[in-house]
């Protein structure tokens, strides 16, 4: 029993708790998600390969779509920390591929894999230590850059895969995507120069598009997340208890963040708009991006339209005064409707934290680089378990 201290402190705890009873000794620790669905000879294969390892290695396996079950989400993956983007294929051309007309059969290094299903043997913890308590996303990035930092390589094997539900029927416009944007940032600052200079060029652009696109939630959602990176490392004393009622809180003063049922849309007068499909992807972003908002200063935008998931694009989105949004999940709607005193407020706002970030981020940075034996520490694990 413990704490609500998401899925970073349930992962670990695990780790915690196998390798306190193993001290010295080889063991294997196979994280999976609560989601997914199992090839039992995964686990085989995983276990013989890392047995084999001349030295140890973190061993990932794959990902497939639970509901397309033939196609391979990657190869393996790694990360861009000048972008704050993780996720990224390895291998291009192992990506998103129907392995019925295509087989991809080589291991392949990666610079993390995603705890969907990954072996860390336990000699990775008497070497780097812990995972961080970042409550939720970007746990498993940051602990397989830093295992590579010191060594310890990740290996993506072919044929060892498990299938999680696709990722395209994920809503990504929640309170996780704090946790995703604060813990990117600090990920960033650990293992990169990207703090401050790169991660102030990525986020103004995400806050740009936010806000052309009436995403207003996700707007505040991202200046909590740079505020509290400045903050330092007390923010994660409490494992993310606070952050997360925080983060609730703040999202619940912003209607697009409110999830609808079809109902609510027909009361609202909003249930027989047009679907407005979208109208390809721009050449030049940032001119797109201009001209959205002078044409929105100008009042020069379109009726109202619903618009899907798949074809929620800023530059989409953005052409009209309110939009209806399907839900990735295709069980709820999101209404956004442009508001300028709004936006007005967020653009202020996320100009101060983001020149506060170019000032003060350096120096955030090297607090949270002293912070980290400390915070990965069995001691401070044993704290938020609250064990003696």
């Amino acid at each position: 029993h413990q704490r609500n201290l998401g899925g970073a402190g349930g992962f670990t705890r695990g780790l915690f708790e196998i390798t306190g009873a193993a001290e010295g000794a080889h063991t294997n620790v196979l994280f999976m998600d609560d989601d997914i669905r199992l090839e039992p000879e995964t686990v085989v294969r995983m276990i013989a390969f890392e047995q084999h390892a001349i030295t140890p290695t973190i061993i990932g396996g794959q990902m497939l779509y639970l509901y397309h079950p033939t196609h391979l989400h990657t190869q393996a993956e790694t990360a861009d920390l000048g972008r704050l983007r993780a996720g990224l294929p390895a291998d291009e051309t192992a990506h998103n591929v129907d392995l019925t007309k295509k087989l991809p059969h080589a291991r392949s290094d990666a610079g993390y894999n995603a705890w969907w299903s990954c072996l860390i043997p336990a000699e990775t913890v008497e070497k780097i230590g812990y995972p961080l308590p970042y409550f939720f996303q970007w746990d498993d990035i940051e602990y397989g850059l830093r295992a590579g930092r010191h060594g310890i390589p990740t290996v993506t094997l072919p044929g060892a895969g498990v299938w999680h539900a696709d990722f395209s029927l994920k809503d990504w416009d929640d309170w996780s995507r704090y946790f995703s944007l604060r813990n990117s940032l600090v990920t960033a600052a650990l293992h990169s120069d990207a703090v401050p200079s790169g991660a102030v060029t990525a986020l103004g652009r995400q806050l740009a598009n936010y806000l052309v696109s009436y995403s207003y939630g996700m707007a505040a959602t991202l200046i909590k997340a740079v505020e509290d990176f400045l903050a330092g490392p007390s923010v994660l004393e409490d494992g993310g208890e606070r952050a997360l009622k925080e983060i609730i809180a703040i999202r619940k003063n912003y209607p697009d963040t409110f999830r609808r049922s079809a109902q609510d849309l027909a009361e609202a007068g909003f249930g027989n708009l047009p679907l407005a499909k979208l109208e390809g992807v721009p050449s030049a972003p940032g001119a797109v991006l201009a001209k959205r908002t002078a044409y929105q200063l100008m009042g020069k935008t379109r009726d109202a339209a619903a618009i899907t998931a798949g074809d929620a694009q800023w530059w989409h989105t953005s052409l009209y005064r309110t939009v209806v949004v399907t839900d990735a999940s295709q069980d709820a709607f999101r209404i956004k409707v442009r508001n300028g005193a709004e936006a007005r407020a967020l653009s202020r706002d996320g100009a101060r934290v983001l020149l506060r970030l170019r000032r003060e981020g350096a120096e955030a940075a090297n607090k949270w680089r002293e912070a980290l034996p400390e915070l990965t520490s069995r001691e401070n694990w044993a704290r938020l378990y609250e064990q003696d």
